[in-house]
């Protein structure tokens, strides 16, 4: 893959989106149970920080 179609896919995975809190807290559930059955990878514990920081800003 080159770097052009790399900052392309970047771009798209960029743009915001908006989600109710309850599919973040599925989603991080989900993640929960994944990593209890076979461990966090690269990425998970990132993951789990952006979906936690996303769950604290919207109960504001």
């Amino acid at each position: 893959m080159s770097i052009k179609e790399l900052e392309k896919l970047s771009a798209v995975n960029s743009r915001p989106v908006t989600v109710n809190v309850g599919l973040l807290k599925s989603a991080l559930r989900e993640i929960n149970a994944h990593v209890a059955v076979n461990g966090k990878g690269i990425f998970t514990d990132m993951v789990l920080s952006g979906l936690n920081a996303a769950i604290e800003r919207g109960k504001a």
